[in-house]
């Protein structure tokens, strides 16, 4: 569901490809940022998805030409940030919220975020024109 959501955020907010592509780079990126773990098994997407949200965000802030998308932009990396710090990744290696079947990995979204930084400005570096000398 979340898959489907981040996708339709996409679709709605008209990222190109490159940024689609970005964030098939940032999934063995976040998946590096776990290595660092004491975690035996780590089963999820959460760390990518909130890497799709993150690019989402970037390209809205960066390349938007509305106001709309820059706030949409805006808005969307401060739930990220604020959420980020109330899972308080550096205390927590699991969070196994009560009445939940699922074990929250913090350290997935913080690492899915970076890895979106990564990508977003690699994307970014490759994106620009050659320079007229």
């Amino acid at each position: 569901m979340a898959l489907s959501l981040i996708a339709a955020l996409g679709y709605t907010a008209r990222v190109p490809g490159r940024t689609a592509w970005a964030w098939l780079l940032a999934w063995p990126i976040t998946q590096l940022g776990m290595l660092g773990q004491p975690l035996h098994v780590y089963i999820g997407l959460s760390g990518v998805l909130h890497a799709g949200a993150t690019l989402i965000a970037l390209h809205q802030v960066t390349k938007s030409t509305t106001q709309s998308g820059q706030i949409l932009g805006c808005t969307l990396l401060g739930a990220l940030i604020l959420k980020i710090i109330m899972e308080n990744p550096w205390q927590h290696t699991l969070i196994r919220p009560p009445g939940s079947d699922i074990n929250v990995a913090p350290w997935a979204h913080v690492s899915g975020v970076l890895s979106a930084l990564l990508a977003h400005l690699f994307a970014s570096v490759t994106n620009r024109p050659p320079s007229v000398k």
